[in-house]
């Protein structure tokens, strides 16, 4: 998926966001469970993020290999 030469920008970008991931899953994960007073709402709050994920992944356009 990354362009040739840009390998590490690309796994920078790829450490960033997990690291963003990690703060953000737990906060949303018990900020929605403090709202709504229910740990499983909470859990599920999780599939938002899984979502998200997905619909970005959809829009990456893969071009085919040379050679």
């Amino acid at each position: 998926l990354a362009p040739p030469g840009k390998s590490t920008e690309m796994f920078g970008f790829y450490n960033m966001f997990g690291r963003f991931a990690a703060i953000l899953g737990p906060i949303l994960t018990g900020y929605t469970a403090l709202v709504l007073d229910s740990q499983r709402l909470g859990v599920l709050a999780i599939l938002v993020l899984l979502i998200a994920g997905f619909v970005l992944l959809t829009r990456v356009r893969e071009t085919p290999a040379h050679g």
